[in-house]
């Protein structure tokens, strides 16, 4: 009862951020990896969106049974409740389970009925398993697949040389709310377009845009995106850093030409055993941007001539952690972020989910937020309002 009251009153307070909306914690959630259904470990999420029951769906990076899990989610008088109810096998064209490390599920999508599932695919196989580049998938109601996307060729890995890298390829996906197009994005950048983000430099990746009302899918855009370089809070204690990486985690359209894009930078402290996240958020616009569709590199390219998507910081997932529940006021490896209802007050909602990537020593974490502030806020569902636990003192 203590923690809904606390939170509910955050709800209503003055705004976080000047010029920007209103964001606050109304509950989370946390899933041991000892968590499992229907004989697989719950874990590896890695993208989510929200039906319009309410249920949220999230995708598994599981390379072995590349499947979605779908959460019973919603609030009772103790905070946010996050329940396994489903666990839901993806499908070849073929109409079978995919074959193991076919699949490197990471960014998934709703538009209607078709449903859209990016991977990251398998780059440097071990003996036995099968080389598969990054690819978009579409998949039908009983999810199974319908058709792959054309990628362009520069994104088809050469190690070392050019393409994705291992583990880089499309993190991201989300569908924009008109239905018409679909974005996703390199995670870390092409071998051509440079080296990842570090403490002076930041990095090139792009974001590609599909025209999802034609078929087959086309491809109507392609957009350079900075990477940040390391946050304040690794560079004031560079001395102690031994590993860093900043990628792009995922996005999610605010409109058919503005995102939110989802950076993470993950880094071990010398004699730490573990590492420590951290998450920003980034509004991001894609209107005055040039298409680079025509450009192999962005090392050679001259930058006087190409316009990259403007960024503005839209929240430090920092300045939350306070808010979460105690004993869990850190945050795991956020991977997915999708739109939740409204609230009654009509405050709108994001959620987030985290990638416990199988390990023991992390978790799945969701975390729910309100936004309020923000004109004509995307949501899963604008007729029915998120439910708020009754008679909780």
């Amino acid at each position: 009862m203590k923690v809904f009251t606390l939170v509910f009153s955050l709800v209503v307070c003055g705004s976080l951020f000047a010029g920007v909306p209103d964001i606050r914690v109304v509950g989370d959630a946390n899933l041991s990896t000892d968590t499992f259904h229907s004989g697989l470990r719950v874990g590896g999420l890695s993208g989510a969106f929200m039906a319009s029951d309410q249920s949220l769906f999230a995708v598994s990076d599981d390379r072995y049974h590349p499947h979605i899990h779908r959460f019973g989610f919603g609030l009772s008088c103790e905070g946010l409740q996050v329940e396994v109810e489903d666990t839901i096998l993806l499908k070849d064209s073929s109409d079978r389970p995919f074959a193991r490390w076919l699949l490197d599920a990471e960014g998934i999508a709703t538009a209607g009925a078709r449903l859209f599932v990016s991977s990251e695919g398998n780059l440097h196989p071990d003996a036995g398993r099968l080389h598969r580049e990054p690819s978009i998938m579409e998949f039908d109601p009983s999810y199974k697949l319908v058709r792959e996307f054309s990628v362009p060729e520069k994104f088809k890995s050469r190690p070392d040389v050019s393409g994705v890298r291992q583990n880089g390829g499309f993190e991201s996906l989300t569908v924009t709310p008109s239905g018409k197009y679909l974005y996703t994005a390199n995670e870390y950048p092409l071998y051509q377009d440079g080296e990842r983000s570090d403490f002076e430099n930041s990095a090139n990746v792009r974001l590609l845009k599909y025209d999802i009302s034609v078929t087959p899918p086309k491809l109507v855009g392609e957009f350079a995106y900075k990477v940040s370089v390391y946050p304040e809070m690794v560079q004031s204690d560079r001395m102690r850093v031994r590993s860093a990486s900043v990628g792009l985690s995922d996005l999610l359209a605010i409109d058919d030409d503005r995102l939110i894009a989802l950076e993470r930078t993950s880094h071990l402290f010398y004699g730490a055993r573990s590492y420590v996240n951290i998450h920003r958020l980034f509004q991001v616009d894609t209107k005055d941007a040039t298409n680079i569709e025509s450009e192999f590199s962005l090392s050679d390219v001259d930058k006087s001539k190409v316009h990259f998507l403007k960024k503005s910081l839209f929240l430090d997932l920092s300045t939350i952690l306070s808010d979460l529940t105690p004993g869990f006021q850190s945050l795991d490896s956020l991977e997915g972020i999708a739109y939740g209802p409204r609230f009654p007050d009509g405050s709108g909602s994001l959620v987030l989910v985290s990638d416990n990537n199988f390990d023991q020593n992390q978790r799945s974490q969701f975390i729910l937020l309100s936004v309020k502030g923000f004109e004509n806020w995307p949501t899963t569902n604008r007729s029915k309002p998120f439910a708020l636990p009754q008679n909780c003192d």
